[in-house]
């Protein structure tokens, strides 16, 4: 093979391992990475070796936490303050009919997966938890049944900007939390249970 024909692979292996994880949005381990690129171990470490290096050396915007088993891409830490900025200005915002939807079934059957929550919408939803997220109004934690997934609760900020100190204290807590049913339940009952989500947030 030539020179040309492997710097391009390299380069092609590159954009994939960057357009995954920026995809995903969370943490991917290098078995999926090897799966979802069709190329071997060694050559996907190497690159994202490559990759974080070229993020470090260069300053850039984003960067990657590589672990031993995984790698995720993140904001810069030197970009800390102009990403507090935006999380402020969204929070600021009001959300939209999605981030309200995604908004109540974290708040009324959290913690839950990200894979809860799409069967639940019957859409995906990686980038509305993501944005409610950097919104500061959900965070995740480990899964106890699987150390390899993330759950998805409220944060303490959206506690405190409803103005109340746990979940159990929204509307209609206790029948939304245990209703099986709960994407028919929120149909029927969508101004009732999402009323005091959309005050409260967006006022």
């Amino acid at each position: 093979m030539s020179n040309v024909k492997k710097q391009d692979q390299k380069e092609n292996v590159k954009r994939g391992i960057e357009s995954l994880l920026f995809a995903a949005g969370k943490p991917l381990s290098y078995a999926a990475l090897f799966r979802l690129l069709g190329e071997k171990e060694s050559v996907i470490t190497r690159e994202v070796a490559t990759l974080a290096h070229e993020y470090a050396q260069d300053n850039r915007g984003i960067a990657l936490i590589v672990t031993r088993n995984t790698v995720e891409m993140v904001t810069s830490p030197i970009s800390s303050k102009t990403v507090s900025k935006l999380k402020k200005f969204e929070f600021e915002e009001k959300l939209s009919s999605a981030a309200l939807e995604t908004l109540a079934i974290v708040v009324y059957r959290g913690p839950i997966t990200r894979a809860e929550v799409e069967l639940i919408r019957g859409l995906n939803s990686v980038y509305t938890l993501r944005n409610l997220s950097m919104r500061g109004l959900v965070k995740t934690k480990q899964n106890p049944l699987d150390g390899r997934a993330s759950m998805y609760e409220v944060t303490t900020d959206f506690l405190k900007h409803c103005g109340i100190t746990g979940v159990k204290e929204l509307p209609e807590y206790q029948a939304l939390s245990k209703k099986t049913t709960f994407e028919q339940y929120l149909e029927e009952k969508e101004e009732d249970s999402k009323s005091h989500i959309i005050s409260s947030v967006n006022r």
